[in-house]
């Protein structure tokens, strides 16, 4: 399920140079090669539809709980695509077909505009400027800049704190954007569960221009293979480290608990039990190393961290702070 995508191209002598290389590394997975199919379609489109043909959908959702590695992933993927890279034109003009930004918070319709337009290095001089004035001159930027892409990161921001009334005006303008005419620009917006509201909401407009892909959290035991292969390529392969705990230990399940199924916290706890060896001149990596990542982390008890004891399972991350809670004082009559 996962391969790096970082190979180890030269001799990694010292302590930091072993630590960058890890934390620069990035794992692709299953999804990453689903989303690039997808990127690839939206390109094919967008060409399509400057040559007179093309589907109405010009919009890609990515959504996913929180450190699932929606954001890296993109990122990977848009610096790997070459439709969505920096080239000079034929009188030697730069022209970025792609741009990327994250979506202001709290997010109404004028802030987003506003974000897009400052990306694109135009001013907006008349301060008292009407919105479907704002979205005409943002839309004449978008064409006569060729940007072709747009990217809005944590997207979800123009549901939360905004009423409904807010959020329509943020879907009628989005839904404008991809209408822009003569110009087929498509977007690629991406954020947290919340975004679904987005998605499905007002009439239905954005959600019949768009195609969706849900980042799913690793689930024990439905994932272990995805957990042992991460443990393996980062510890084993980059790392340089030998395992040095025991497959009784359970190492993936506890991983994927530790981790609440998200993918880049997974990640990032192994790759800081490997920095813990390292530090310590150690070569092999250990049970207790988890141990000691997740208890940083979350700060738990120590009969409450997912790495200790026979009665893991049992544990509730989110809870790893609720022996603090004070009860709440009966009122006295």
């Amino acid at each position: 399920m996962t391969d790096a995508s970082i190979a180890m191209s030269a001799p990694i002598v010292s302590k930091s140079d072993r630590k960058l290389h890890l934390q620069k590394l990035y794992l692709r997975y299953a999804k990453y090669h689903e989303v690039s199919e997808h990127l690839d379609g939206m390109i094919r489109n967008a060409k399509a539809c400057r040559e007179g043909g093309g589907f109405k959908e010009r919009a890609l959702f990515v959504i996913g709980e929180s450190n699932t590695g929606k954001s890296r992933m993109l990122e990977e993927l848009f610096r790997e695509k070459a439709n969505f890279q920096p080239y000079q034109d034929e009188e030697g003009e730069w022209v970025r077909p792609m741009i990327s930004i994250e979506a202001p918070s709290p997010c109404s319709s004028r802030e987003l505009a506003l974000k897009v337009l400052k990306e694109l290095g135009a001013v907006v001089r008349n301060k008292r400027i009407s919105n479907p004035e704002l979205y005409d001159f943002l839309k004449d930027q978008l064409r006569d800049q060729r940007v072709e892409y747009l990217h809005i990161d944590e997207m979800q921001d123009t549901v939360l704190h905004n009423t409904e009334f807010a959020i329509k005006s943020v879907q009628s303008d989005v839904k404008s954007l991809l209408q822009i005419k003569n110009w087929p620009l498509h977007a690629i917006f991406s954020g947290v569960t919340d975004l679904e509201k987005f998605i499905q909401g007002g009439d239905g407009q954005i959600g019949n221009r768009s195609n969706t892909i849900r980042l799913e959290l690793l689930k024990d035991p439905r994932d272990l293979r995805a957990a042992e292969q991460i443990l393996s390529n980062i510890v084993v392969k980059h790392a340089g480290l030998e395992p040095g705990w025991a497959e009784k230990d359970e190492l993936p399940a506890r991983l994927i608990l530790a981790g609440q199924g998200r993918f880049g916290t997974i990640c990032d706890d192994v790759k800081k039990a490997c920095f813990a060896a390292i530090d310590a001149d150690r070569s092999k990596v250990t049970l207790s190393d988890f141990e000691a990542v997740y208890q940083v982390r979350k700060a738990c008890l120590r009969e409450d961290n997912p790495f200790r004891g026979n009665k893991w399972r049992d544990i509730v991350p989110p809870n790893a702070l609720a022996d603090l809670r004070k009860p709440v004082a009966k009122r006295k009559k």
